[in-house]
């Protein structure tokens, strides 16, 4: 399997559970217990990638070891563990997810599948990727329990990175390319970062330079996008950024910066990305 052109940046998904100690007295006297669960992957002897998860330090294998494969993102819902990513059939990488280790396939296999975003609302899991016939355009999509909802794009190709839920509505960001006309002669064609609403897209930039979104969270009825925006078209011109409700907000004036997660708690805005020297950023 090749394991190239992953879409993501570097990085492993966390996920924090905080719970309740039952010691016999009120609730308010019961301390809580918090477990960290990652996921991410590891090389074997061969330099073969294996999927894992950890929860608190304590690694889970969840690829076979036969083909390669990688986890991207993680949930929990009470004692069940969903861990999204891809593993390999010896031709083709197939979208999957983990539920407390028991594979889920997404994808065939005839086609490379794309699984970058797992999040679990009630009794449905909901997976974000997307899935690239041969020397065709990747097609961006969502899986509601295993069934695939293909999400619109401009026709040149798009991909799904990230997915939340919130009440009935369902939010997917990533990118589709765009091709626009920059004057009478010339014409950009690039990835602008994007996210979906209930299968209707929402472009947050022009098109006139690169842009991608690795991460929505919604929180009441306020909407956070984080990814990267390029400024012009030079090498390196990422710059990490959100958007809340669809205006763009720059975190910084260094180029070659991402955001790979948001997160938001009450007034606090969270974003977590890596720099040019790939070193985690909070």
């Amino acid at each position: 399997m090749t394991l190239s052109s992953r879409f993501f940046p570097l990085g492993v998904a966390i996920f924090l559970v905080v719970s309740m100690l039952s010691c016999g007295g009120t609730p308010d006297a019961r301390p809580a217990i918090t477990h960290v669960y990652t996921a991410g992957f590891e090389e074997n002897d061969a330099g073969q990638e294996i999927a894992k998860y950890w929860k608190d330090g304590q690694p889970t294998v969840l690829g076979a070891g036969t083909d390669g494969s990688y986890a991207t993102s993680i949930a929990v819902s009470g004692s069940d563990v969903y861990v999204a990513g891809i593993e390999g059939n010896g031709t083709n990488d197939v979208a999957k997810y983990w539920k407390n280790g028991v594979a889920v396939d997404l994808t065939d296999g005839t086609q490379r599948g794309y699984a970058k975003s797992v999040f679990v609302s009630g009794s449905d899991v909901y997976v974000a990727g997307g899935e690239q016939p041969p020397l065709k355009n990747t097609a961006a999509k969502y899986w509601k329990n295993g069934t695939p909802i293909v999400l619109p794009d401009l026709g040149q190709g798009a991909l799904a990175q990230s997915v939340f839920v919130s009440g009935t509505d369902v939010y997917i960001a990533g990118w589709q390319n765009k091709t626009t006309q920059l004057d009478p002669t010339h014409t950009l064609h690039t990835q602008i970062a994007t996210y979906w609403k209930n299968g209707v897209p929402i472009e947050l930039t022009n098109g006139t330079a690169l842009s991608i979104a690795y991460s929505v969270f919604v929180s009441g009825t306020d909407v956070y996008v984080a990814g990267f925006a390029c400024q012009n078209v030079a090498p390196n011109c990422a710059i990490a950024t959100y958007w809340k409700n669809g205006v763009q907000v720059q975190l910084t004036n260094i180029t070659a910066t991402t955001v790979s997660s948001v997160f938001v708690s009450g007034t606090n805005d969270y974003a977590s990305g890596d720099d040019d020297n790939n070193v985690a950023q909070l």
